[in-house]
């Protein structure tokens, strides 16, 4: 597919707004300082406003997000911690869904045919969605890189499990029917590739191992396998927002237990953003993209 930048760049107050969010999320791992994420932060919500991306309803939603997560990391009475960390999870599905009011996501794909008798393909440029990483990385306390030997070491014990992973699961979805072998290269990879990484895969590792994962391994710490039941829970809860019927969702509870188990391995966040990464580039690159109609 042959992607116009063009319908990008005729819009630039609303390129702006996606570019500081962008460039928000890089932040964290530079410098993780409420000033310099929440400045970008903030630039991209002027920004969004000004070019009808927001609404003003989506202000006093970010603001409320924003207060959970902070309670959530920094309450000192554990009730409030628990309490706002429920609340967390479930705003972060909404704005998953795209259910919080006061966004207009910015539609660059409508309806394409990425591959031969594939489900017809829709991209969004999303707001609501990226916050669910920022804020629980900006407020949060997991650990990011910050040095090319620790990344170096990391990426060693990830690639080959992120490898065998993803042929398991693609011969998995193969055999299932959901996809054939169907390469294809356009310029349209750039966008997804930027897209996927820091308005969606981010945010979806963040929230389903660098939170819940997180988290309900330590409720279990005390429990004989408590790794694994948390990581079975967060496979499950990760599996179920996937909308897109039962073959669907039962490929992304496989590929919740594979970034699941990377992050278990690696005890980093990056591990499961790249391993995520890496699976659904092999999937736009060589497969039917999203997948065969006359399955999904």
């Amino acid at each position: 597919m042959d992607f116009q930048y063009s319908t990008l760049f005729n819009a630039p107050l609303s390129l702006a707004t996606y570019a500081l969010l962008a460039c928000a999320i890089l932040s964290l791992w530079i410098e993780r300082d409420y000033l310099v994420w929440g400045t970008l932060l903030a630039g991209a919500t002027v920004c969004g406003i000004i070019s009808n991306r927001l609404q003003w309803p989506a202000l006093l939603f970010i603001m409320l997000f924003a207060g959970l997560c902070y309670f959530t990391f920094h309450a000192r009475h554990r009730k409030l911690k628990i309490t706002c960390s429920i609340f967390v999870y479930i705003m972060s599905i909404l704005l998953w869904y795209h259910k919080i009011p006061g966004f207009s996501n910015w539609q660059a794909v409508n309806g394409a045919l990425l591959s031969a008798n594939a489900v017809p393909f829709s991209m969004y440029l999303n707001f609501d969605k990226p916050l669910i990483g920022i804020l629980i990385l900006g407020f949060g306390t997991l650990p990011l890189l910050k040095s090319k030997k620790d990344g170096y070491g990391v990426f060693i014990k990830t690639a080959p499990i992120a490898i065998i992973g993803t042929f398991v699961i693609a011969a998995l979805a193969y055999a299932f029917g959901y996809i054939k072998f169907e390469p294809k290269w356009g310029n349209f990879f750039v966008v997804w590739f930027i897209n996927n990484l820091f308005l969606s895969t981010i945010s979806e590792e963040v929230l389903f191992r660098g939170f819940v994962q997180k988290y309900l391994s330590i409720a279990f710490k005390k429990m004989r396998f408590g790794s694994g039941l948390a990581l079975l829970l967060a496979s499950i809860l990760f599996a179920v927002v996937h909308t897109g019927g039962l073959t669907y969702i039962l490929l992304a509870f496989v590929s919740g237990i594979l970034y699941g188990w990377v992050y278990i391995k690696t005890n980093r966040i990056e591990a499961s953003i790249l391993t995520h990464l890496f699976l659904n580039s092999i999937h736009v690159l060589f497969f039917t993209y999203p997948g065969l109609a006359s399955v999904a």
